[in-house]
């Protein structure tokens, strides 16, 4: 590797650190490309051939170290942020908070789901599916989420106030 693209090459490795995801993209495909294009690999950079010629055995100089030490604690950082987030959100959906129905929301799924099979053109297709899915859950749990509860109150009320306005 000439000189000119060794400078280029440690002006693109100390953009490795920057705090833009994109500029560092960036600087790493710009570093491959440059590589590749003096059939070298990452590989021979880290055993410090990028150097070439009679001093192939050369260390990384200051520019070279303080640039890949920094993207890669970036990168690490943001993995594990990301692998962070991403087992949060699953325990969220797994850790759905379900309780036992009070005996009235008992009693307003009895009617819903005895209403949703007697009258089902009085209720949407989501409704008729929410409150069929609802009652086998309760039957086979013996529970429901808070949002499920909500869910059923706001349907028993909307039918309910429409059926005593008739």
């Amino acid at each position: 590797m000439d000189v000119k693209a060794r400078d280029l090459f440690r002006k693109l490795i100390g953009k490795l650190g920057s705090d833009q995801d994109g500029e560092r993209a960036s600087a790493a495909n710009l570093c491959t490309r440059l590589l590749l294009r003096h059939r070298l690999t990452w590989a021979d950079v880290v055993a410090g051939k990028v150097e070439g010629g009679e001093n192939t055995d050369r260390t990384f100089d200051q520019d070279y170290i303080r640039g890949y030490e920094d993207g890669f604690q970036k990168g690490v950082r943001w993995a594990q942020q990301t692998a962070q987030a991403a087992a949060e959100q699953v325990n969220r959906r797994q850790k759905a908070v379900r309780r036992e129905l009070t005996e009235g929301e008992t009693a307003m799924l009895t009617w819903l789901a005895t209403a949703v099979t007697h009258w089902p053109k009085d209720f949407s297709a989501f409704e008729q599916n929410f409150v069929r899915n609802v009652s086998g859950q309760n039957m086979r749990l013996g529970s429901l989420s808070e949002k499920q509860i909500t869910c059923l109150i706001e349907i028993y009320c909307r039918h309910v106030t429409h059926t005593t306005d008739a």
